[in-house]
């Protein structure tokens, strides 16, 4: 079986309401309206509200952005114009030669040994390698009798050693 909806006919109930009960459900839809008026009124309050804490905000945060800008350039010229200025320059030391002082200091045995060898060169006593190398065996003592061997090659002993 097919049922067709446009066939089924159902009995229409009467929406039947007593005075009283119009009355009412009039005050509530009147009571309703003006809720509905009183909470756009107050929702057009707070988003004006937010609105104008929202530009004081941007306002204050655009003058302390320029603040920090200013605070950043004016630290910059500092560093800049401390780096600008000029440093006091210590005293340049001067070397000064005092042969009184060079006098004064002790030699040690080896400078006093290198200085004899020099001596000897210059005064043409030691002549060669080999020569050299006699003399330093004689001086560091691998020699027996140093002394004499430097007696017999005629060369001076300062009167130091």
């Amino acid at each position: 079986l097919a049922i067709d909806r446009n066939s089924i006919h159902m009995p229409r109930i009467k929406n039947i309401m007593t005075e009283d009960e119009e009355e009412d459900t009039k005050r509530k839809i009147e009571l309703a309206e003006t809720i509905k008026v009183i909470f756009k009124y107050y929702r057009e309050r707070f988003i004006e509200s937010l609105e104008d804490k929202l530009e004081t905000q941007r306002v204050e945060i655009s003058q302390n952005s320029r603040k920090w800008d200013e605070y950043l350039t004016h630290k910059e010229n500092l560093e800049h114009k401390r780096r600008l200025a000029r440093k006091p320059q210590m005293k340049r030391m001067e070397l000064k030669h005092d042969q009184n002082f060079l006098d004064y200091v002790g030699k040690s045995r080896f400078y006093q040994i290198v200085k004899l060898k020099n001596q000897y060169i210059k005064q043409g006593k030691i002549k060669t390698h080999a020569e050299e190398e006699q003399f330093w065996e004689l001086v560091l003592g691998k020699t027996n009798n140093p002394i004499d061997e430097l007696m017999s090659k005629s060369f001076c002993i300062i009167s130091n050693y």
